[in-house]
């Protein structure tokens, strides 16, 4: 057997077109996450989150099987089902589903985690 190809694509190829498009699909999520939070979309981090969930549940990457898989392969938080419920995904879907999460959490540049995130209005208020 072979051990490349001289014509198509090798596995190796194919796994970096998956990270790339992946990484990218993350990007493209939590930049637009950070300017709604920049632009004081959220009150505060129960609003942000429960908008996170809200979006990402009906996101194309999500709810189409062969798109859910790819991200199991790819993220690096392929177990986030399992350590924030205890359990094993029940689909594919709902473990792509908190992996997909946790990667934009991860890459936001928004301190999600800290309060003082949303509260922007209280601050120019006290600023004026």
């Amino acid at each position: 057997m072979a051990k490349h190809r001289k014509n198509g694509v090798s596995f190796s190829d194919a796994v970096s077109a998956l990270q790339q498009w992946y990484h990218e699909q993350v990007v493209e999520w939590a930049d637009d996450f950070d300017k709604r939070i920049e632009k004081g979309e959220f009150s505060d981090r129960d609003e942000f989150i429960e908008r996170l969930d809200e979006e990402t549940d009906s996101a194309g990457v999500i709810i189409y099987t062969q798109q859910a898989k790819a991200i199991m392969f790819v993220s690096k938080n392929e177990d986030a089902y399992e350590d924030d419920i205890g359990e094993p995904p029940p689909t594919v879907e709902a473990g792509a589903l908190m992996a997909f999460r946790r990667d934009i959490m991860e890459r936001m540049e928004s301190d999600v985690d800290d309060d003082d995130t949303f509260d922007q209005d209280e601050e120019e208020d006290e600023d004026e």
